[in-house]
């Protein structure tokens, strides 16, 4: 598809709806005494976010199972749509847009042209290309260096099915809202999310990535993806972690906006009466 395995496994990290978090590290002592490392991440190769400090490393050498948020991608025909090119949903002022960001995004057009909308729209709504040296990526790196097994929490058709279950017109909107957008206000966006993930404040974390993401769609089809994404996915994450826990020591590579909030994973913990620390 001409488009590199290590940028497709990358977009699939960016779906998270741009779950960010950063150097956020709990500790957590189950009730059989075993510790697990919690990590929210921030999607990002951004330099801020990306120099893994002595702590963190140490961490991932006690466990025993690494997890990330999704596992790895394998079949790139999951990211496109049969009998679909975007051309045919936009004006030539957007098509133009398009391929200008197919090009910032070092991105061949043809392919991304038949590419799940949805999934079109937060690649393009990222402020610089992606690549395969985000923060996540990075932890994995690490895990794989110590010799430890890398799970994904969920599966890919579990991963895309959320939004996949949108209409194409409302994929589509999406895609028109984003493409809409100017550098200023993505670049604006991602500044804002990376402050307060820098302050380490997990509910501002959450609360600032759904303005940003609820931008890009009109109310009805935010409740759906929220839903979808922050709700269900959220259950999903809490329940399969919990069941990992039972025979592994875990590291947990998760973003930081499943952390927080009623059904976020650190509050999940807390009900089962485990014990979770912020490690300074």
């Amino acid at each position: 598809m001409n488009i590199p395995m290590k940028f497709l496994l990358t977009i699939l990290l960016v779906f998270s709806i741009n779950c960010f978090g950063s150097i956020l590290l709990y500790e957590v002592e189950d009730k059989e005494g075993k510790k697990h490392f919690i990590f929210g991440t921030f999607h990002t190769d951004d330099n801020r976010v990306t120099n893994l400090d002595p702590i963190t490393i140490q961490s991932i050498q006690q466990a025993s199972l690494f997890l990330m948020e999704t596992e790895e991608l394998n079949d790139v025909s999951i990211l496109h749509l049969t009998d679909f090119d975007a051309f045919d949903y936009l004006d030539e002022k957007k098509q133009d847009e398009f391929k200008s960001l197919c090009d910032f995004h070092v991105m061949n057009c043809d392919s991304v042209r038949k590419m799940k909308p949805w999934l079109t729209a937060f690649i393009f709504d990222s402020p610089k290309p992606i690549t395969p040296f985000n923060q996540d990526n990075l932890l994995k790196r690490q895990a794989e260096n110590f010799g430890i097994k890398v799970k994904g929490i969920e599966t890919l058709d579990e991963h895309f099915s959320a939004l996949d279950s949108l209409n194409i017109n409302e994929q589509v909107n999406i895609l028109i809202n984003t493409l809409a957008r100017s550098e200023e206000e993505k670049e604006n966006n991602f500044e804002q999310i990376m402050k307060v993930y820098l302050l380490g404040d997990l509910e501002q974390i959450r609360l600032v990535d759904q303005q940003v993401s609820s931008g890009l769609m009109n109310k009805n089809v935010w409740q759906k993806v929220k839903q979808k994404l922050l709700i269900e996915r959220n259950d999903l994450f809490n329940e399969r972690i919990k069941s990992f826990m039972r025979n592994e020591r875990l590291f947990i590579a998760i973003g930081a906006s499943h952390l927080s909030g009623e059904n976020g994973l650190l509050n999940f913990l807390k009900k089962l009466e485990f014990k979770v620390d912020r490690v300074e």
